[in-house]
């Protein structure tokens, strides 16, 4: 084998190799993103069956001024009574088997912007993630999360009918390769009450 011969199968192998290399980053990088759009869909789903069993045996308020479309949702919701030796708080009509609606507490929620983060265009919390939101649920006074890792303005609740609500959830996140990840997912709920 001449030297030339040797340069030659040298700068063909470092060329395949190259290739090789450049496919296994690419499908790497395919799997780093699905993995991380699988858990944001979980995430994202979970999220809404959390919000539709919330509202399916409660009393969804309208939302102002007769628009169909919020960020927000007020709603009473039937507690399960769970203490026999305590008075029930809340009255029901044993004859109907209504419920005294105005008895019960008022519930919200709504998406706003997480607590470690700031609107301001900036990573805050160093997740990689830009002012996220989150969803949260109050009730009694008491806020839980729902939801972290929200898109701005990604909680959208709209009524398709008077008794049928859809809720739309935008969330997002960062794969290993600091790709940003969005998924959308969205439900329909039949309210009953």
């Amino acid at each position: 084998m001449t030297f030339v011969e040797m340069a030659v199968a040298s700068a063909i192998f470092a060329t395949l190799m190259g290739a090789v290399f450049s496919l296994i980053s690419v499908g790497q990088s395919a799997t780093d993103s699905g993995i991380m759009k699988a858990r944001l869909d979980g995430r994202a789903r979970s999220a809404l069956d959390r919000i539709a069993n919330e509202l399916r045996g409660s009393q969804v308020q309208p939302f102002p001024n007769g628009v169909v479309t919020s960020s927000t949702i007020v709603y009473k919701r039937r507690y399960s009574h769970a203490d026999p030796n305590q008075p029930d708080p809340y009255s029901f009509d044993l004859v109907s088997g209504d419920v005294n609606w105005n008895a019960l507490p008022t519930d919200v929620i709504k998406a706003g912007i997480s607590p470690t983060e700031q609107e301001n265009g900036v990573d805050d919390d160093g997740d990689g993630i830009v002012d996220e939101w989150v969803v949260l649920k109050t009730s009694n006074g008491i806020q839980t999360t729902l939801c972290p890792d929200v898109a701005p303005n990604g909680l959208t609740f709209r009524f398709a009918s008077p008794r049928k609500l859809e809720i739309s959830l935008r969330v997002m996140g960062v794969d290993g390769r600091k790709n940003r990840i969005v998924v959308d997912a969205s439900t329909l709920v039949f309210l009953r009450n």
